[in-house]
């Protein structure tokens, strides 16, 4: 089958948002890292944040309509 130009700009589109999704979780991550080497306790709603920015592909099938859950001081979300 031929690619067409929306096929194009739809593919573009989902690398934007899965680089976006990227930087938003290595953010997080730093976050894990700390509380794992104090030995400290993620909150549900870390964990749930976390969830849903990896559960993106999944859950949308156009790359335009994604929305993305609001962002969160990750220092604040330990138990």
């Amino acid at each position: 089958f031929p690619v067409t130009i929306i096929d194009a700009d739809k593919s573009k589109q989902w690398l934007e948002v899965k680089k976006i999704r990227a930087e938003k979780l290595a953010k997080l991550d730093s976050a894990v890292f700390i509380a794992l080497e104090n030995n400290w306790t993620l909150s549900d709603i870390f964990k749930e944040h976390r969830q849903k920015l990896r559960d993106i592909p999944e859950n949308f099938t156009d790359p335009y309509s994604v929305v993305w859950p609001d962002d969160l001081d990750p220092f604040s979300y330990y138990e």
